[in-house]
């Protein structure tokens, strides 16, 4: 008989599809922001009599963010302490009738609640399906299927921007039946989602030595976390102005700017990553990342034309391809299985922190010299990350 603690997926079937449920639920983050945002000037127009309407459209993307970074870490603590899959299957079902509630409501405030409850359900999402990762797979598996995760993630975004994009062309509410999709995803949660032994027996835990997190690290972690979002979130907050700066003011062009970053990222994490995995330690890729990213950033400082920029922003896709698939990887192999959806929701939380903290950083450097100041300040703080790791790698020896 196997030892119930060492079990995994029992057969070829059902760890393809746990790994497409895993696939899918974790879309479920990146469409909570992207799907609604062609349809804000619309939206705005239609409550245009409601007072602060200009704010508050806009709050209507940042909301979520702000719930994920204060609720994640509770989510965390419920499923190490309760499990996983009954969050998971509550998250899912609030997700659908908080996320698709925009299309029936006709009052902004009721709008904004909505959005909240929406943070809420991918909080739980979030975690959980971040924290399933390192309970259903480890060592090379989990690195393959951890890049593979991040591109699909990628991919998923550009294919809700564009959903939303046209469904916003018909009428402003269409863009949130997108969320029904979550519907679709249930279903496959309640079948192939398993609890994972270590949470379904507590008197397994109480006898089993307990490893204690190394919190430095994690620490630290986690400022990555909240210093690579803060510097990616220029894009959406920031890149339109920086080409309209250039003479490009089609907003079509700006999306497709934005996209081909999504696509970049997508592309390195899903076909590249578990090859840097194999030939490279984790301080090695974040140098290589952080470099890249931060040479990406001061070569935008000397853009002009519209051409070479885009090439620039697929090298900031291409080091963020490296990047978050690293942070997420190294955060997972040293969280213990005890406390890992703890330590998975801090990680949540560390990342939305840098989106909401973004524009705060970087509209004030805007403002009081212009973008590309703004740029040359994230950017060099990149390269100090990236001299940082390369030390570190020196000292430990590679």
């Amino acid at each position: 008989m196997s030892d119930p603690s060492t079990r995994s997926l029992p057969d070829q079937d059902q760890r393809l599809a746990v790994r497409i449920t895993l696939l899918l639920t974790g879309t479920m983050t990146i469409m909570a922001g992207a799907t609604i945002s062609p349809a804000l000037p619309a939206l705005a127009d239609h409550f245009q009599a409601a007072p602060n309407v200009a704010y508050l459209s806009r709050l209507l993307i940042t909301l979520p963010s702000i719930v994920i970074a204060i609720f994640a870490p509770l989510a965390g603590l419920i499923i190490d302490r309760f499990g996983r899959k009954r969050l998971l299957i509550a998250g899912i079902t609030l997700y659908g009738f908080a996320g698709s509630a925009g299309f029936l409501l006709d009052t902004l405030p009721g709008i904004l609640v909505s959005r909240a409850l929406l943070g809420l359900a991918v909080a739980a999402v979030m975690t959980v399906s971040s924290t399933l990762m390192g309970d259903y797979f480890s060592g090379r598996v989990r690195e393959r299927f951890m890049g593979f995760r991040q591109g699909f993630i990628q991919y998923g975004g550009v294919v809700f921007l564009t959903l939303g994009g046209v469904l916003a062309t018909l009428d402003w509410r269409a863009p949130f039946l997108v969320y029904l999709l979550a519907f679709v995803i249930l279903p496959l949660a309640l079948i192939f989602i398993f609890e994972p032994d270590q949470t379904r027996s507590s008197a397994g835990l109480e006898h089993r030595p307990r490893t204690q997190p190394a919190y430095i690290m994690i620490a630290m972690l986690y400022g990555i976390g909240v210093l690579h979002s803060v510097a990616f979130y220029m894009g959406p907050t920031q890149l339109p102005f920086f080409l309209r700066d250039l003479g490009v003011s089609n907003p079509t062009v700006a999306g497709l700017a934005m996209a081909l970053i999504s696509l970049a990222s997508a592309s390195v994490s899903m076909f590249a990553f578990t090859w840097f995995r194999r030939f490279f330690g984790r301080d090695t890729i974040f140098v290589i990342a952080f470099f890249g990213f931060g040479a990406s950033y001061w070569l935008m400082t000397v853009m002009t034309t519209l051409t070479p920029t885009l090439f620039v922003l697929a090298l900031t896709g291409a080091s963020l391809g490296l990047l978050f698939p690293n942070l997420s990887l190294w955060v997972l192999d040293i969280a213990p299985d005890w406390v890992r959806g703890r330590i998975l929701g801090g990680l949540a939380t560390s990342i939305f922190v840098g989106h909401f903290l973004s524009p705060i950083v970087s509209q004030p450097i805007a403002e009081a010299w212009d973008l590309r100041t703004a740029y040359a300040v994230l950017g060099t703080a990149m390269l100090l990350v990236g001299c940082f790791f390369l030390m570190r790698r020196w000292r430990l020896g590679g």
